[in-house]
């Protein structure tokens, strides 16, 4: 079975063997930014795997750098397994499709084929916020169905297997 996440598209994947970057196309459904309190966006997680010499063991490609993308945010993790991009406008809407590229850190071996993931992820800034919506169908709520769970610190939120 195949699941997308709110209609993320990797597409347009190419690989520069002599500058040793891979350039891609990302674009979702149902963006969003809000900022100013509560600070909340949506972006993309993505990571790169390749398999040296058309093996059939895949490992990541490690992130340098990326070409910025006018109006785009990016942030590289310190171990560079991945970069999470977001629009850095607040906005609703569409996520278009943009061109991005990263330069990768030396790989093994020959690098005959590479494969760029994406999923979405949620930025949720310091403070307490609602989890849920009260109405969805596999909502969280919190004592009557029609409440959003309340979350008000970073403590586990314990819930028996019953229903409810």
């Amino acid at each position: 079975m195949m699941m997308f996440a709110n209609g993320i598209q990797v597409s347009g994947v190419t690989y520069n063997e002599s500058a040793n970057e891979i350039t891609f196309n990302l674009s979702w459904e149902n963006s969003y930014a809000v900022n100013g309190p509560p600070y909340i966006n949506d972006g993309a997680w993505v990571f790169v795997k390749y398999a040296p010499n058309g093996g059939d063991v895949w490992y990541h490609a490690q992130i340098l750098d990326s070409t910025g993308v006018s109006g785009y945010s990016q942030y590289i993790s310190s171990d560079d397994p991945g970069i999470m991009i977001w629009d850095a406008s607040a906005h609703q809407g569409t996520f278009g499709s943009q061109s991005f590229t990263l330069e990768l850190a030396p790989m093994l071996g020959a690098y005959q084929d590479f494969k760029v993931f994406a999923t979405e992820m949620v930025y949720l800034g310091n403070g307490a916020f609602y989890a849920g919506d009260g109405a969805s169908p596999g909502r969280f709520y919190q004592g009557n169905v029609n409440n959003p769970w309340y979350i008000n610190s970073e403590a586990a939120i314990m819930r028996g297997s019953g229903s409810g």
